[in-house]
């Protein structure tokens, strides 16, 4: 009788306090057990480390030159948490600092939407225990900047759209958030906005959209951009002008030159992004819709149908629509228990997308992990899932927690630890800074942090760059991965395994010839 009444009254979800906590000390832990990751966060860390020592605080600089494929909000922030000294574990926690943010405004939001503590606890917990919260948030890297940003879009718009007679006011806080979503990572937060917007009428009803009022806010937007950006046209070069303007927005969109993926990439990503959630019972179930389900929808549907049109897709692009996806879920809560086999089986489904998929993100990671038992990897965490799942669905929030800790055990105790740094390559050439060739013309920026360069690699792209720098630089070292075509013809002093499976060499040109 006791089992039948709690299915009847469901599930309450956990406070958000705990759950705030508990991400926040999982992010943590992230940054604490795992190394700083190729070739995302070697390379922000290694431009905001070259901000610092270059003094670029308008335009960017990877490897001393500009680099205009992001805005500077990123490596601004990690500068300021540097003023007390320069920290690598300090730097890694800022971009997971805002994802925290964004959870705790979702919440807030949602409290807006429906008053009364549930639904935003509900929000809060759905969005912070999904997979790609804590993979794409917990990194150093642009999405959970631009998550936050666009919960502070979606926050002024619903204003908007439940006001009665909306003041212009609004709309130029809506503009500001825009503003600050170009300033987390460039133009791209129009994509996740601006169909929001123009389904006011759908989700809101009439008389909330205003074309004054959205041509404000456009023009705050731009005010606030043009304040970095006209400074930066200016003492950028015509390349970091064109690039800006051009091949880093429009460019992607025409023909990727990056991440290009077929247009049902993101359906195929879905169960994924949704996981564990998407396995629960009853969340799926067909109602009609309301106003915060049709919000939800707009915010959600806009992206993901625009980014599949789009050519360059990863799966990191739809983390600001996934508080659009907790709201949804989070609307069916609470919780029930439902049939276990069903349960199972959704759950297998899941994981072997998730594996088979090349780009999928645990596919990847665990491909780091080398030598390390799968079992342990995934299968514990899975297996758990099951359990929880099946017989407590009140615990449900905690299989991604428990999948991170195994992740993060792994890297700390096995060798992907080692393997995935740049650490130990960075070490050996810092003692030659300033005279280090790399074979190759793809650097990153994999090591300048790790190491703290103070000059740039030398770019090696062929056999005849590589003889001019042996020519200038007889006490100089030459890095780049051992399999490539073009590379030293002499034997290297070290090999190092790193990035995955690669096999990296530092050679060293006193070397040569004997």
């Amino acid at each position: 009788m006791t089992d039948r009444n709690e299915e009847q009254a469901g599930t309450p979800a956990p406070r958000r306090h705990v759950v705030l906590l508990v991400m926040a000390m999982v992010f943590v832990l992230d940054v604490v057990m795992r190394p700083m990751m190729p070739t995302n966060e070697t390379r922000y860390l290694g431009v905001a480390w070259e901000m610092l020592t270059g003094h670029h605080w308008l335009v960017p600089f990877q490897n001393g030159v500009p680099y205009s494929h992001k805005p500077p909000l990123l490596f601004w922030l990690i500068n300021l948490v540097w003023l007390p000294g320069i920290s690598e574990y300090a730097a890694r926690l800022v971009a997971p600092a805002l994802s925290i943010l964004a959870l705790w405004l979702t919440g807030r939001l949602a409290d807006r939407m429906r008053p009364g503590g549930q639904f935003g606890n509900a929000a809060i917990v759905i969005l912070g225990t999904m997979v790609p919260f804590y993979f794409f948030g917990g990194e150093t890297n642009f999405d959970g900047i631009l998550m936050l940003a666009m919960v502070t879009c979606a926050a002024a718009l619903w204003r908007i759209g439940m006001t009665p007679a909306p003041r212009l006011s609004h709309w130029l806080a809506f503009g500001v958030a825009l503003g600050f979503g170009v300033y987390a990572k460039g133009p791209v937060i129009f994509v996740h906005a601006l169909p929001l917007v123009l389904a006011m009428r759908w989700w809101a009803g009439p008389g909330r959209f205003s074309v004054t009022g959205l041509l404000a806010a456009l023009l705050v937007a731009l005010g606030l951009v043009a304040l970095w950006l006209v400074p930066a046209f200016i003492t950028g070069d015509a390349t970091y002008r064109e690039e800006i303007l051009w091949t880093q927005s429009a460019g992607r969109v025409v023909n990727s030159f990056a991440h290009a993926e077929p247009w049902w990439f993101y359906g195929a990503v879905l169960p994924m992004l949704l996981f564990p959630w998407i396995a629960i019972p009853g969340f799926w179930r067909s109602r009609p819709l309301d106003h915060v389900e049709k919000f939800a929808l707009a915010w959600f549907l806009g992206p993901f149908i625009l980014f599949s049109l789009i050519s360059g897709k990863q799966p990191d692009y739809l983390l600001p629509a996934m508080p659009a996806a907790a709201l949804l879920l989070a609307n069916r809560w609470p919780l029930r228990r439902g049939r276990p086999w069903i349960v199972a089986a959704v759950l297998v489904g899941v994981m072997a997308v998730v594996l088979a998929l090349p780009t999928g993100v645990l596919g990847q990671q665990v491909s780091d992990f080398l030598d390390l038992p799968l079992a342990f990897v995934i299968l514990v965490p899975l297996v758990l899932a099951l359990a929880v799942l099946m017989r407590w669905p009140g615990l449900v929030w905690l299989t991604v927690p428990a999948l991170a800790l195994a992740l993060n055990t792994a890297y700390f105790i096995g060798p992907a630890g080692k393997i995935m740094s740049p650490k130990e390559i960075a070490g050996i050439i810092a003692e030659r800074d300033g005279s280090v060739g790399y074979a190759g013309s793809d650097y990153r920026g994999d090591f300048h942090f790790a190491g703290r360069l103070q000059a740039p690699l030398t770019l090696l792209p062929d056999d005849a760059a590589i003889d001019a720098f042996v020519q200038a630089n007889p006490e100089g070292l030459i890095v780049g991965r051992i399999d490539q075509a073009t590379r030293p013809d002499w034997a290297p002093q070290h090999t190092i395994r790193y990035r995955k499976r690669d096999t990296w060499a530092v050679w060293n040109i006193e070397d040569k010839g004997r």
